[in-house]
């Protein structure tokens, strides 16, 4: 599957990424699945020859996005 999230957890010695969605994030509320307001995302890897990394998630620039997409796309999806 896919996670549409931010998400970056270490379980013993293995770190497990995950990456928000570019297009339209979704949240879970009263245990359903709805469209979030969040801009779209996406992770940036560095690695490094020693073996280590960095990353982070940037965000489009909110001049860039609509919220009014994201409930376009709800509505759509009802």
């Amino acid at each position: 599957g896919h996670v549409h999230h931010e998400f970056d957890r270490r379980r013993h010695n293995l770190r497990m990424l995950a990456t928000p969605s570019t297009c339209f994030q979704f949240s879970i509320r009263d245990g359903k699945h709805v469209v979030d307001n969040m801009a779209p995302g996406y992770r940036w890897i560095k690695l490094y020859q020693d073996g280590s990394m960095a990353t982070g998630v940037r965000r489009v620039q909110d001049a860039l996005w609509h919220p009014a997409l994201a409930a376009s796309a709800k509505a759509q999806a009802a």
